[in-house]
C-alpha cells in the first residue's frame, strides 16, 4: 500500500494497492524500480525471497528511508510455517 504526502495512517487522503504477478525472486523489485515514490510511503510485505531485491530499490534507487518504507518478510517459500504439534 502506497499513501501520498506522508501521514499518519488515520489520516491517509489517498492510498493504492498494486498487485505484481510473481515471475522470479526480482520481479516486485524491478517492478518499483522505475516509479516515482517523491512524497509517498510505502508498506510492503510478502515472501522473503522477494522482497531482498525490494529494500536496495526502495533505500538507493528510490531515496526511501526507515520512516517511509516498511517492508515485512512474512514467510519463505518452499518452507512450511507455523509449529507441527504432535499428539499426546
Amino acid at each position: 500500500m502506497v499513501s501520498r504526502g506522508g501521514r499518519r495512517p488515520g489520516l491517509i487522503l489517498e492510498a493504492g494497492v498494486r498487485w505484481v504477478a510473481r515471475t522470479g525472486p526480482d520481479s516486485l523489485a524491478a517492478e518499483v524500480a522505475g516509479g516515482d515514490l517523491g512524497g509517498f510511503q510505502v508498506w510492503a510485505a510478502g515472501e522473503t525471497g522477494s522482497l531482498k531485491g525490494l529494500r536496495p530499490v526502495l533505500r538507493d534507487r528510490l531515496g526511501a528511508s526507515r520512516r517511509t518504507a516498511h517492508v515485512q518478510a512474512y514467510w519463505i517459500e518452499g518452507r512450511a510455517m507455523g509449529t507441527a504439534r504432535k499428539s499426546a
